[in-house]
């Protein structure tokens, strides 16, 4: 019992930070930005059904725009969807080679105990951003 009030009010509470987004959304229909931005925070928050609405939406609306597959890899990561969320991060490459997905697939392949492949995916992702090295020392550390 407690858990359902506890979840109830963590989605009341979801829900009032959202409202001037989701007013801003019945004006502007098609901004993806804004359509990503909710799904994420749903996604954040744990609230799937009303994340994964937002990101087919935006699918819906820009399907060859890379950003939307990048939420929706990182949904289906959330939901612990991993096959889901590795698909939908080769897809936002096939669109936009990037070296946020190249993080992310090496990422999955690392928690799914695919070393070589791991490795491989970071080391892209760290050839087209150095940053990633200051940001991540624990897994370059691991994948070197």
């Amino acid at each position: 019992m407690l858990s359902r009030e506890l979840n109830a009010l963590n989605l009341k509470q979801v829900e009032n930070k959202l409202n001037i987004y989701k007013k801003l959304l019945e004006y502007e229909p098609s901004n993806i930005e804004l359509m990503l931005f909710l799904a994420e925070y749903y996604g954040k928050a744990g609230l799937f059904d009303s994340a994964q609405e937002h990101a087919d939406k935006a699918l819906t609306i820009s399907p060859q725009r890379a950003d939307v597959h990048m939420v929706l890899g990182n949904l289906a990561y959330l939901k612990h969807d991993f096959p889901g969320s590795i698909k939908a991060y080769e897809k936002s490459n096939q669109i936009e080679n990037s070296a946020s997905a190249h993080l992310n697939i090496a990422l999955y392949l690392l928690k799914d105990g695919k070393l070589i492949p791991a490795r491989k995916a970071f080391h892209i992702a760290l050839e087209m951003n150095d940053k990633i090295a200051k940001n991540y020392p624990e897994l370059k550390q691991l994948l070197e």
